[in-house]
């Protein structure tokens, strides 16, 4: 190894520590306590980084859900009293003009002129409505009970 190599060699290990170190000290909030805690051979050891991405995924995915949901609501609704929306949507839609919802006056959505996917812009935020945190809340409320006092509790 030249003298150049081992320096070189040298500086990346110390670069390297100090990335390591630095991902160790990590700021703690003042309002919550940190108990010590020692993991055991049975516990869930979870990859950071892939966990991340994977949650990423997951929010893409409702969002996307979401919005392609919006394309859709309230266009069929059935037919209740003196509204007459027809036969609700199936799979055989899926591709078609949408047609205008309840509230918007015969004009089709502005998300999208068939009902298909819709995505949110390169680079935009992955915005979210009520239903979407709605959903997120109370999904695992939802397998406990029937009644709406779990469900009511995160929110509360």
């Amino acid at each position: 190894m030249t003298h150049l190599q081992s320096i070189l060699a040298s500086l990346l290990f110390c670069l390297c520590s100090v990335g390591i170190q630095a991902q160790q000290i990590t700021s703690k909030n003042p309002s919550l306590s940190y108990p010590s805690y020692s993991p055991k051979d049975t516990d869930l050891k979870i990859d950071r980084a892939a966990y991340a991405e994977k949650l990423q995924g997951f929010w893409l995915a409702t969002c996307i859900a979401n919005w392609t949901g919006l394309v859709t609501e309230m266009d069929k609704i059935g037919n209740v009293g003196e509204l007459k929306t027809g036969h609700f949507y199936t799979r055989a839609d899926w591709g078609t003009p949408d047609q205008p919802s309840i509230w918007a006056a015969g004009i089709p959505s502005k998300l999208s002129p068939t009902i298909d996917f819709v995505f949110a812009d390169q680079d935009t935020l992955w915005g979210a409505d009520d239903d979407t945190d709605i959903g997120c809340n109370t999904s695992k409320e939802k397998k406990k009970t029937t009644s709406g006092y779990p469900i009511k509790k995160p929110w509360i």
